[in-house]
């Protein structure tokens, strides 16, 4: 791992920035994620890894899935929970507690729906969102498009589909307070998760 760093400086404000190279084996695709404890997820294909930025040590990248990694996710809630999106056929969203061993363990949950519809274009920039006990994502049903919701309480079914015929197929979907926000194209469509409009 190589770290870059820079300082700028005006007379209101200073920013230290340290730039990390992770060990990922291939070009960083998941870009972000600090969770709590200062750690950083850097993605390539199959693999992830996990770099603390305060001790600036980088383990040797971990295939968790048999997919492409496409999206990571620190749980807002609870920063020990990591959500990764996968382009794997069933099961696209993989959910580790770190506390159990991090990323060299099983999923303790894994969940998803196939999604024979969708253009491998448009399943790429896929991305859901969680929020309490709650994972939301999109998928293309034919000419509807479709967020999922499923509990990790009861990760085995859905617990709430929300569809219509929409422009473009959806591709980011985020669970805000009572709400759920889609968007695809030029539209951006608002549920409301208590009634289901």
């Amino acid at each position: 791992m190589s770290v870059a760093r820079t300082k700028l400086r005006s007379s209101c404000w200073a920013i230290s920035l340290d730039a990390l190279t992770l060990p990922t084996g291939h070009t960083a695709l998941c870009k972000r994620t600090f969770s709590a404890d200062e750690t950083v997820f850097a993605c390539g294909g199959k693999s992830i890894s996990a770099a603390n930025i305060s001790t600036l040590h980088a383990p040797k990248p971990v295939r968790v899935s048999d997919g492409r990694i496409l999206q990571v996710h620190v749980h807002p809630q609870d920063t020990r929970v990591v959500i990764l999106e996968t382009d794997h056929l069933d099961n696209q969203v993989l959910v580790f507690d770190t506390r159990k061993g991090s990323f060299h363990c099983r999923p303790t949950l894994q969940f998803g729906h196939r999604d024979e519809h969708a253009p491998d274009i448009v399943r790429r920039f896929v991305k859901g969102s969680t929020l309490n006990s709650y994972f939301a994502r999109p998928y293309t049903n034919s000419e509807m498009s479709v967020v999922r919701v499923w509990d990790y309480r009861k990760a085995t079914a859905v617990v709430a589909c929300f569809q219509e015929e929409h422009p473009a197929p959806i591709v980011h979907a985020v669970l805000s307070g009572s709400d759920l926000l889609a968007y695809g194209g030029h539209s951006v469509t608002i549920w409301k998760t208590s009634s289901g409009r």
